[in-house]
């Protein structure tokens, strides 16, 4: 009786493996799904050096407008005796007000993004949820604090080098 039905059993499935175009065993296909995630984890990480690159632009560009705009004042402190240390700390803290008041807004704008999109990608037959872990706020917020700081530099640096009698004389 046993042995029948194993017989039994093992000549369907040479019947069925006869119309199999291919058979792959666990290490074939753990291989080719650990190659798909290395693909993807690769492209993750260009998008992410993108964004990065992005956003050192756009915060780069707002705050070399905002010093280049401020010059005559940052030069006048300098001029009534200001030290370096209090006109970076000025500068710095009003980047980071600015970052503190635009990252609720920035993190609220990229979750109804991610929502859209995984909308519009979901059928009636799967839907695709948006999680993010919480880790990740942490991560955007450290990255984006971090982009401030790097952005800032050339700019603190434009401060640093200002001759004084040409950025304090009337325009």
């Amino acid at each position: 009786g046993k042995l029948l039905a194993q017989l039994l059993y093992y000549g369907v499935m040479l019947i069925v493996l006869q119309m199999a175009v291919s058979v792959f065993g666990d290490s074939a296909v753990n291989e080719a799904f650990d190659s798909l995630l290395a693909f993807m984890r690769f492209f993750i990480g260009v998008l992410f050096a993108f964004a990065f690159a992005v956003a050192f632009v756009v915060v780069y560009n707002t705050f070399t407008t905002n010093v280049i705009e401020r010059t005559r004042e940052i030069a006048t402190m300098h001029t009534i005796g200001e030290d370096r240390k209090h006109v970076v700390a000025m500068i710095t803290a009003e980047n980071l007000l600015l970052a503190v008041v635009s990252l609720p807004l920035g993190l609220w704008l990229g979750i109804l993004a991610a929502e859209a999109v995984f909308s519009a990608m979901s059928t009636e037959a799967y839907t695709m949820p948006v999680y993010i872990k919480p880790t990740s706020y942490v991560w955007i917020v450290l990255s984006v604090l971090a982009i401030l700081l790097l952005s800032e530099v050339p700019s603190l640096r434009r401060v640093f080098r200002l001759d004084l009698a040409v950025a304090t004389k009337v325009m």
